[in-house]
């Protein structure tokens, strides 16, 4: 990653573009928040994923949720383990 303005080079960054959204959550075992007005947005108490939805991706946008960022466990683990090593 380049500053635009100071020219100072970070290289430790990733950068991941997520195309595409995922229709995942379990409507039956997620908890709509009781003041969600539905022909605005859906605002969950609780949300529970249907993981065979997700097929195994890793990282994707849900689709009833386009602005949230979803990021399994198993991802998130191995980015927090690279960290140990980056820090050595």
């Amino acid at each position: 990653m380049i500053d635009g303005t100071s020219g100072k080079v970070w290289t430790n960054y990733k950068l991941c573009n997520i195309i595409g959204l995922l229709d995942v959550f379990d409507m039956q075992a997620s908890n709509l928040n009781e003041n969600s007005p539905p022909e605005v947005a859906l605002l969950f108490d609780d949300i529970v994923i249907n993981e065979s939805k997700a097929a195994g991706h890793h990282l994707f946008r849900p689709y009833r949720e386009m602005s949230s960022i979803v990021v399994s466990q198993e991802l998130k683990e191995y980015i927090e383990g690279l960290d140990k090593y980056n820090n050595m």
